[in-house]
Protein backbone atom coordinates (compact mmCIF):
# COMPACT_ATOMS: atom_id res chain seq x y z
CA UNK A 1 0.00 0.00 0.00
CA UNK A 2 2.75 2.39 0.95
CA UNK A 3 5.04 1.42 -1.99
CA UNK A 4 1.22 2.40 -4.27
CA UNK A 5 0.80 5.59 -2.10
CA UNK A 6 4.71 6.60 -3.23
CA UNK A 7 4.62 5.62 -6.70
CA UNK A 8 1.34 7.60 -7.16
CA UNK A 9 2.72 10.56 -5.54
CA UNK A 10 6.03 10.51 -7.42
CA UNK A 11 4.48 9.59 -10.72
CA UNK A 12 5.83 12.12 -13.55
CA UNK A 13 3.40 14.66 -15.32
CA UNK A 14 4.44 14.92 -18.82
CA UNK A 15 3.01 16.44 -22.02
CA UNK A 16 4.34 15.97 -25.56
CA UNK A 17 6.22 18.34 -26.76
CA UNK A 18 7.31 18.98 -30.22
CA UNK A 19 11.22 19.19 -30.72
CA UNK A 20 12.42 22.14 -32.63
CA UNK A 21 14.74 20.01 -34.93
CA UNK A 22 13.23 17.05 -37.57
CA UNK A 23 14.08 13.88 -38.57
CA UNK A 24 16.74 13.12 -41.18
CA UNK A 25 13.29 12.60 -43.05
CA UNK A 26 12.07 15.54 -42.40
CA UNK A 27 9.64 14.33 -39.47
CA UNK A 28 8.88 15.62 -36.69
CA UNK A 29 10.36 14.52 -33.48
CA UNK A 30 7.56 14.26 -30.43
CA UNK A 31 8.89 13.67 -27.00
CA UNK A 32 7.35 13.32 -23.82
CA UNK A 33 8.43 16.62 -20.93
CA UNK A 34 7.93 16.45 -17.12
CA UNK A 35 7.94 18.88 -14.94
CA UNK A 36 11.42 18.97 -12.51
CA UNK A 37 10.66 17.41 -9.31
CA UNK A 38 11.84 19.76 -6.26
CA UNK A 39 15.39 18.09 -6.50
CA UNK A 40 15.91 18.12 -9.82
CA UNK A 41 14.80 22.13 -10.10
CA UNK A 42 17.04 22.64 -6.89
CA UNK A 43 19.93 20.55 -8.94
CA UNK A 44 19.46 22.24 -12.24
CA UNK A 45 19.82 25.92 -10.45
CA UNK A 46 22.58 24.56 -8.50
CA UNK A 47 24.60 23.21 -11.37
CA UNK A 48 23.59 26.11 -13.80
CA UNK A 49 24.89 28.97 -11.05
CA UNK A 50 28.52 26.25 -10.63
CA UNK A 51 28.57 26.54 -14.71
CA UNK A 52 28.27 30.49 -14.93
CA UNK A 53 30.63 30.55 -12.20
CA UNK A 54 33.16 28.83 -14.05
CA UNK A 55 32.77 30.78 -17.58
CA UNK A 56 34.63 33.27 -15.77
CA UNK A 57 37.41 31.32 -14.70
CA UNK A 58 39.21 33.75 -11.93
CA UNK A 59 37.32 37.14 -12.70
CA UNK A 60 33.73 36.29 -11.26
CA UNK A 61 32.40 39.22 -11.37
CA UNK A 62 30.79 40.90 -8.25
CA UNK A 63 27.10 41.48 -8.16
CA UNK A 64 26.69 44.88 -8.82
CA UNK A 65 29.09 44.58 -12.08
CA UNK A 66 27.81 44.84 -15.76
CA UNK A 67 29.14 41.45 -17.10
CA UNK A 68 25.80 39.57 -18.63
CA UNK A 69 26.09 37.68 -15.75
CA UNK A 70 21.50 36.39 -16.46
CA UNK A 71 22.26 35.88 -20.06
CA UNK A 72 25.02 32.84 -19.20
CA UNK A 73 23.46 31.81 -16.03
CA UNK A 74 19.54 31.66 -18.19
CA UNK A 75 21.34 29.71 -20.76
CA UNK A 76 22.88 27.13 -18.50
CA UNK A 77 19.69 27.04 -16.86
CA UNK A 78 17.98 26.45 -20.21
CA UNK A 79 20.02 23.57 -20.82
CA UNK A 80 19.92 21.88 -17.55
CA UNK A 81 15.96 22.16 -17.73
CA UNK A 82 16.02 20.24 -20.59
CA UNK A 83 18.63 17.74 -19.54
CA UNK A 84 16.46 16.90 -16.57
CA UNK A 85 12.80 17.43 -18.20
CA UNK A 86 13.11 15.48 -21.72
CA UNK A 87 12.45 11.52 -21.24
CA UNK A 88 12.16 8.81 -23.46
CA UNK A 89 8.91 7.55 -25.42
CA UNK A 90 8.52 4.95 -23.52
CA UNK A 91 9.63 5.28 -20.29
CA UNK A 92 9.32 8.94 -18.47
CA UNK A 93 11.87 7.62 -15.54
CA UNK A 94 14.72 8.26 -17.77
CA UNK A 95 16.07 11.02 -19.09
CA UNK A 96 16.75 11.25 -23.28
CA UNK A 97 19.52 12.74 -23.00
CA UNK A 98 22.73 10.84 -21.25
CA UNK A 99 24.39 14.50 -19.96
CA UNK A 100 24.12 18.38 -20.23
CA UNK A 101 27.04 18.34 -22.95
CA UNK A 102 24.90 16.13 -25.00
CA UNK A 103 21.88 18.37 -24.86
CA UNK A 104 24.44 21.20 -25.79
CA UNK A 105 25.59 19.58 -28.99
CA UNK A 106 22.33 18.71 -29.82
CA UNK A 107 20.59 22.04 -29.34
CA UNK A 108 21.43 26.32 -30.39
CA UNK A 109 21.19 28.08 -27.94
CA UNK A 110 18.01 29.40 -29.57
CA UNK A 111 16.40 26.06 -29.82
CA UNK A 112 17.17 25.80 -26.02
CA UNK A 113 15.14 28.87 -25.40
CA UNK A 114 11.77 27.19 -27.56
CA UNK A 115 12.18 23.98 -25.16
CA UNK A 116 12.74 26.29 -22.22
CA UNK A 117 9.32 28.01 -22.82
CA UNK A 118 7.77 24.63 -23.63
CA UNK A 119 8.49 23.47 -19.71
CA UNK A 120 7.13 26.86 -19.04
CA UNK A 121 3.53 25.82 -20.66
CA UNK A 122 3.93 21.89 -19.51
CA UNK A 123 4.58 23.57 -15.85
CA UNK A 124 1.10 25.57 -16.26
CA UNK A 125 -1.01 22.17 -17.62
CA UNK A 126 -0.75 20.30 -14.23
CA UNK A 127 -4.30 19.08 -13.68
CA UNK A 128 -4.08 21.11 -10.14
CA UNK A 129 -3.94 24.32 -12.59
CA UNK A 130 -6.00 23.74 -15.18
CA UNK A 131 -8.95 22.59 -13.44
CA UNK A 132 -8.96 26.05 -11.40
CA UNK A 133 -12.58 27.80 -11.70
CA UNK A 134 -11.27 30.85 -14.00
CA UNK A 135 -14.71 33.03 -13.65
CA UNK A 136 -14.53 33.17 -9.86
CA UNK A 137 -12.21 36.21 -8.75
CA UNK A 138 -12.15 34.83 -5.17
CA UNK A 139 -10.03 31.69 -6.34
CA UNK A 140 -8.16 33.59 -8.63
CA UNK A 141 -7.09 36.39 -5.88
CA UNK A 142 -6.25 32.65 -3.72
CA UNK A 143 -4.18 31.57 -6.10
CA UNK A 144 -2.19 35.13 -6.64
CA UNK A 145 -1.53 34.86 -3.07
CA UNK A 146 -0.34 31.18 -2.82
CA UNK A 147 2.18 32.65 -5.83
CA UNK A 148 3.30 35.75 -3.39
CA UNK A 149 3.89 33.23 -0.73
CA UNK A 150 5.69 30.38 -2.86
CA UNK A 151 7.17 32.77 -4.75
CA UNK A 152 9.10 33.73 -1.56
CA UNK A 153 11.07 29.85 -1.61
CA UNK A 154 13.93 29.81 -4.47
CA UNK A 155 13.08 26.58 -5.46
CA UNK A 156 9.45 27.31 -6.35
CA UNK A 157 9.64 26.69 -10.21
CA UNK A 158 8.40 30.17 -11.34
CA UNK A 159 12.09 31.10 -9.75
CA UNK A 160 13.52 29.27 -12.34
CA UNK A 161 12.02 30.61 -15.57
CA UNK A 162 14.22 33.13 -18.17
CA UNK A 163 13.46 36.69 -18.19
CA UNK A 164 11.37 35.92 -21.74
CA UNK A 165 9.78 33.53 -19.94
CA UNK A 166 8.85 35.57 -17.22
CA UNK A 167 7.56 37.80 -19.87
CA UNK A 168 5.27 35.15 -21.72
CA UNK A 169 3.59 34.36 -18.61
CA UNK A 170 3.24 38.01 -17.44
CA UNK A 171 1.11 38.34 -20.83
CA UNK A 172 -0.74 34.59 -20.43
CA UNK A 173 -2.74 35.85 -17.11
CA UNK A 174 -3.36 39.68 -17.66
CA UNK A 175 -5.06 38.24 -20.59
CA UNK A 176 -6.55 36.30 -18.38
CA UNK A 177 -7.63 38.49 -15.87
CA UNK A 178 -8.76 40.75 -18.66
CA UNK A 179 -10.95 38.25 -20.17
CA UNK A 180 -12.35 37.35 -16.45
CA UNK A 181 -12.76 41.43 -15.70
CA UNK A 182 -15.09 41.94 -18.78
CA UNK A 183 -17.19 38.80 -18.17
CA UNK A 184 -16.75 37.56 -21.83
CA UNK A 185 -17.06 33.96 -20.66
CA UNK A 186 -14.43 31.37 -19.27
CA UNK A 187 -11.15 31.33 -20.51
CA UNK A 188 -9.49 28.13 -21.05
CA UNK A 189 -5.89 26.94 -20.25
CA UNK A 190 -5.65 23.55 -21.49
CA UNK A 191 -6.52 21.89 -24.75
CA UNK A 192 -8.10 18.88 -25.79
CA UNK A 193 -4.22 17.97 -28.03
CA UNK A 194 -1.36 17.91 -25.36
CA UNK A 195 1.24 18.58 -28.20
CA UNK A 196 3.32 21.40 -27.85
CA UNK A 197 4.32 22.04 -31.45
CA UNK A 198 7.61 25.16 -31.32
Amino acid sequence: MTENLYAQLTQKWSMQVTMPFKTKEGEDIILPMVVLSGRELFEAKQKAEADTRSSYGKDVPKKDEASGWDEKYNDHLAYWTIFYSVRQPDDLTKKLFPTKESVMDALTSDQAGILSNDYMTVQLNQPWLIHLDNDDPDKLEELVQKLIKDGKDPHFFLNSLTSHAQNILINFMAAKLQKLQMGSGSPTIAPEDTTISS
